[in-house]
């Protein structure tokens, strides 16, 4: 089995899927500054790929978004925040080279602000921490193929998935 893995596809990954930057791995792993990569290699050469790693990685995050949050979203926040979602009219999506040579789309700028400071009034979040939503929102792919998806209820239901993922995300310490 190679342990040897690309550590930059890994990250690009990991900001595709979970909007989260390498300060924001190494907070999370408890890692001191530009200690990532070695995290990541140690990884890989316990697991053997990157999709392994990506994968090990979104669990390790998973757990601790369970574990340790400290926000936690209520039916009539969620219900508040698909009827806003519902109502909205988004932008055109903006392309973006995702990990592993694909296509994927994200939100606009306007639109990652807009709905992380509405969703983040909706759940009773410090700006500090809505802020980080909108960040994280504008990084994480919303969609991937050759053309965006359509905003269909399908589209909004993962956006609504997308920020109660990442809302209980920003709580984290």
């Amino acid at each position: 089995m190679n342990g040897t893995i690309d550590s930059t596809w890994v990250k690009a990954r990991l900001s595709n899927e979970l909007g989260l930057t390498t300060p924001d791995l190494e907070r999370l792993y408890g890692l001191v500054p530009d200690a990532l990569d070695e995290q990541l290699a140690a990884l890989g050469n316990e697991l053997g790929d990157g999709d392994a790693v990506v994968n090990r990685v979104i669990s390790d995050v998973d757990a601790l978004r369970m574990g340790y949050r400290t926000i936690q979203i209520n039916d009539e926040q969620i219900a508040a925040a698909r009827t806003l979602l519902a109502t909205g009219k988004f932008d055109p999506l903006i392309a973006l080279d995702a990990a592993g040579h694909m296509r994927a789309w994200r939100l606009s700028g306007d639109d990652a602000q807009w709905l992380a400071y509405r969703f983040a009034d909706l759940i009773r979040l410090d700006f500090d921490a809505g802020d980080v939503l909108r960040l994280r929102l504008n990084r994480v792919a919303v969609g991937y193929g050759e053309f965006p998806p359509a905003a269909d209820r399908a589209f909004r239901d993962r956006i609504a998935d997308i920020l109660f993922y990442l809302a209980e995300l920003s709580g984290l310490p």
